[in-house]
């Protein structure tokens, strides 16, 4: 990428729009051409690792960079579940308004999300006393992935440190 998108209208434009149709029950159909963008990031680029992930082919590049720097610099982080590609809107929500998420274009994904949990800002901030009860992911870990252009849910006022996406939040 020249640069990583910012906001919802340039995450269209960069990575194409993913939802054809929405069909009863909030069903969406994924649209075939858009379809053609997603690839499988195969489980053997990755020592601790041993899941294939669905994702849009730009971000592989730079997941698999970010995943080689971080076991170069944590060798032992080994990650059991990483999810990507799911057709959905933000938060889960059901309401029209609410925009797609960004695991619907396969730009988005989620490290061991029973360990890393979402949570107020009210609790600790990233890698302060406490926050290892909320993320078992290690900050350098977290600074391999920033260093290559995902944003980091973690640094949200809605802290979501399982969250990872090549797309920069903007309107």
């Amino acid at each position: 990428l020249d640069e990583i998108p910012v906001g919802l209208r340039a995450r269209d434009e960069v990575y194409g729009k993913p939802i054809l149709s929405i069909g009863a029950n909030n069903h969406f159909k994924v649209d075939r051409k858009f379809a053609r963008n997603l690839g499988t990031v195969a489980a053997e680029n990755f020592p601790n690792y041993h899941r294939r992930i669905y994702m849009h082919k730009i971000v592989s590049v730079y997941f698999i960079e970010a995943m080689r720097r971080a076991y170069e610099v944590c060798p032992d982080w080994q990650p059991k579940r990483i999810g990507c590609f799911n057709p959905r809107r933000m938060r889960h929500s059901r309401s029209p308004k609410v925009p797609f998420s960004d695991h619907t274009y396969g730009i988005a994904f989620d490290i061991d999300s029973k360990t890393n949990r979402a949570w107020s800002p009210n609790r600790p901030r990233p890698f302060e006393t406490g926050w290892y009860k909320y993320s078992d992911i290690p900050e350098v870990v977290v600074k391999c992935f920033t260093s290559v252009g995902f944003d980091w849910g973690g640094y949200w006022n809605y802290c979501d440190p399982m969250h990872f996406s090549l797309r920069k939040p903007g309107k």
